[in-house]
């Protein structure tokens, strides 16, 4: 799943990559959305 897209899921800080825009990666305690 994620092997197609190793750059992304690191760049999301994981699983939160998947079918969302690419984002830089925060603390948990701050909202992205």
């Amino acid at each position: 799943m994620a092997a197609e897209l190793p750059n992304t899921a690191a760049l999301t800080g994981g699983t939160s990559g998947i079918g969302e825009p690419p984002r830089p990666r925060l603390p948990d305690s701050v909202p992205t959305s």
